[in-house]
């Protein structure tokens, strides 16, 4: 499905990997404080947070509308808050691993079932009180 460059993505073992990444990073992810400039905090991804990401890059191929492996990539862990930060400048796959109320990334809900290929620049509207956990996978080159 596709809202305004936003592909919702399907795969049971992204969302096995995300469960078991937010198992292990959620103490500290949870820890993280509001940044004073912005509306993103970023952390380095420990090992079951690069499983997760390592199993959406494998199947980007698949699941991308055309099938070229991806070759180098950014990868990372970041904390958006309360706000509407403008995320993906350029491809990016973004694996929720908690949500905490109701976020909208353009005019598509966010949830646990799915991760997503973005193509262009969206934005994220997170409401007060919210949070999105997410890994992410960007400056990709196929």
């Amino acid at each position: 499905m596709s809202s305004n460059g936003v592909f919702a993505i399907s795969s049971d073992e992204v969302k096995i990997a995300a469960i078991n990444a937010w198992n292990e990073i959620k103490d500290y992810a949870i820890s993280l404080p509001a940044p004073q400039k912005g509306r993103a905090a970023g952390f380095l991804p420990t090992d079951l947070c690069k499983a997760a990401i390592d199993v959406a890059a494998r199947e980007y191929p698949e699941k991308a509308s055309y099938s070229r492996k991806i070759i180098r990539c950014r990868k990372g862990g970041v904390v958006y808050f309360p706000g509407q930060p403008k995320v993906a400048n350029t491809l990016t796959i973004m694996i929720p691993i908690h949500i905490q109320g109701e976020v909208t990334l353009n005019d598509t809900r966010v949830d646990m079932d799915h991760h997503y290929h973005i193509l262009e620049e969206s934005t994220l509207n997170i409401p007060e009180a919210a949070k999105l956990f997410t890994l992410t996978i960007d400056m990709i080159i196929t």
